[in-house]
């Protein structure tokens, strides 16, 4: 097993030109001294796209899980994009796994 993981879906539409998206992505088995995560898009052409921001949110009732929300910045004219979500763990014993996903343009 390796100690870093990358997932990414298939191109997603918009329905409409935008020039912002936000990814709200939920982990479980999370632990912050052991994990790193980090969302990014993929455009149509391949480009990667890093957020702008992200916030980091521990969920008050179960101490494993965390929300993270990424804000996107896109080139104008964005029609579709890919997630991305690339993760490493300092265990491959300690694993942690997106929970669910959502990605919200603008």
């Amino acid at each position: 097993m390796r100690p870093d993981m990358r997932a990414l879906t298939h191109l997603l539409p918009y329905g409409y030109a935008t020039s912002q998206a936000q990814m709200i992505l939920q982990m479980d088995y999370y632990d912050p001294a052991r994990h790193t995560v980090s969302p990014k898009l993929v455009l149509a052409n391949n480009t990667v796209v890093e957020p702008s921001a992200v916030v980091h949110i521990p969920d008050p009732v179960k101490p494993t899980r965390h929300l993270f929300r990424a804000d996107f910045n896109l080139p104008a004219g964005t029609t579709s994009s890919r997630v991305r979500i690339d993760s490493t763990t300092n265990s491959v014993i300690h694993v942690p796994f997106v929970q669910d996903v959502q990605l919200n343009s603008y």
